[in-house]
């Protein structure tokens, strides 16, 4: 069962990340753009409303990779929706399926807190090729019910750590373990101020991606394979008119829920 259920959300996930190299191409390999871009089709695609820019709608060149995105998302959500219960054993069968692409003398994990599908994306086509790109569904959309799907077994007699977890996935592949918790100071940072505009939003993002990406291109230098990590997303919702804050929590079409996993 869980093959037939992780299909579908692989192959859409990676016919996305094989359509980016288009918006890329696009834009003049403007990253900058690209990645706004990328996060308008995911808001869009999420709630039917635009953010920053109206290019993924009014562009022919973007419908393509807008398709995709809905029907990616629609997929995600049709599991939520049937298969809850079950939501801890199919994640530890996209992780047993992560494992058979990580393997190396010098591995690293990096748990990125907050992390999400729209930056893991981004992540993926900068890095190119990639071994591994897949997601987990976090119901909740918060480190807690991460924990619970991710140490289910564990976890009605005793919580772990956020960092525990990590750890003892390091421990069991020979792996290096790094946890940056860079997007959730900033989740919760702009969720506390009361509203901004989208593009101050979408620029903070951005440039913690830029340093993300300056990390994973040192630990590659190195001759290192990455098994990079989030245990959830979120969401831009807004705040006040024409202000916008960050969340992550479980809500209907959340992107809170996906908690994306590459191996690099």
């Amino acid at each position: 069962m869980h093959y037939e259920v992780i299909t579908p959300i692989v192959n859409t996930l990676y016919e996305l990340h094989n359509s980016l190299g288009r918006i890329f191409k696009y834009l003049d390999k403007n990253d900058k753009e690209a990645y706004e871009i990328l996060f308008n089709i995911f808001h869009y695609s999420a709630t039917g409303s635009i953010l920053t820019t109206t290019k993924p709608l009014e562009d022919a060149r973007f419908i393509n990779i807008l398709d995709t995105t809905k029907r990616f998302l629609e997929i995600v959500f049709e599991v939520y929706n049937k298969y809850t219960a079950s939501l801890a054993n199919i994640a530890h069968y996209v992780y047993d399926m992560t494992l058979s692409h990580f393997r190396s003398n010098k591995k690293y994990i990096l748990l990125y807190d907050g992390m999400s599908i729209i930056e893991a994306l981004y992540i993926a086509h900068k890095m190119r090729p990639v071994n591994f790109v897949g997601v987990m569904i976090n119901p909740g959309g918060v480190t807690e019910t991460y924990k619970f799907i991710m140490g289910s077994h564990k976890y009605l007699t005793r919580v772990q750590r956020l960092e525990e977890i990590i750890r003892q996935i390091a421990k069991e592949t020979g792996a290096q373990a790094q946890i940056f918790r860079d997007y959730d100071d900033a989740i919760h940072r702009i969720e506390n101020l009361g509203g901004l505009d989208p593009q101050t939003i979408i620029d903070e993002v951005y440039n913690i991606t830029l340093r993300l990406g300056a990390r994973l291109n040192f630990l590659k230098r190195e001759g290192a394979t990455i098994m990079l990590i989030s245990d959830h997303g979120y969401d831009v919702v807004p705040a006040i008119p024409k202000r916008f804050k960050m969340q992550h929590k479980w809500a209907q079409h959340a992107l809170s829920i996906i908690a994306p996993i590459l191996v690099l």
